[in-house]
């Protein structure tokens, strides 16, 4: 299963399901984000971050979640079922292949754990260096906060945001 999430051009926080398929037509009258939905996925075909075409400061993200876990467990049985016809491993698959399914679905939660942690670190290490930045500019320039998010060209919508964190 492939599940997209948007947050940009408009399709804030927008879920695309391709649970039962690879292919989708949308058909939708004018002005519902199909071209914002066509530009997204083109980005990530391209390996490309996006942005918003009409307003580029906005922070714009999507994330491509390929697995559920039964999915993960349809995957794991896939893999075994290919070691046992390449004669890898075959014994040890066919007297435990339930508990080794198991530990290898556990592995592949555990793993999305830690990237969604890492992401998370990532973005609380980002949210603090901008802090520091606007602080240090203040400081130094003898600045207003206002005027040190727009020497570091923070977006209108974050300024807020780290307006309420100063």
């Amino acid at each position: 299963m492939t599940v997209l999430k948007i947050n940009c051009r408009k399709l804030d926080k927008r879920r695309v399901d391709f649970a039962h398929c690879n292919k989708a037509i949308i058909y939708a009258p004018n002005g519902v984000m199909k071209s914002s939905l066509a530009q997204v996925l083109d980005d990530i075909s391209k390996g490309k971050e996006t942005s918003d075409r009409i307003f580029p400061n906005v922070m714009s993200s999507y994330t491509v979640d390929y697995y559920t876990k039964e999915h993960k467990a349809e995957a794991v049985r896939e893999t075994f079922r290919i070691c046992k016809d390449r004669n890898i491993l075959k014994e040890f698959i066919e007297s435990h292949e339930k508990e080794a399914a198991d530990i290898m679905v556990q592995l592949y939660d555990q793993r999305e754990v830690v990237e969604n942690y890492g992401k998370s670190q990532y973005a609380e290490g980002e949210t603090t260096a901008t802090l520091d930045n606007i602080r240090n500019l203040m400081e130094s320039l003898k600045i207003t906060a206002e005027q040190a998010m727009k020497l570091l060209k923070i977006s209108a919508a974050d300024q807020s945001r780290y307006q309420m964190m100063l």
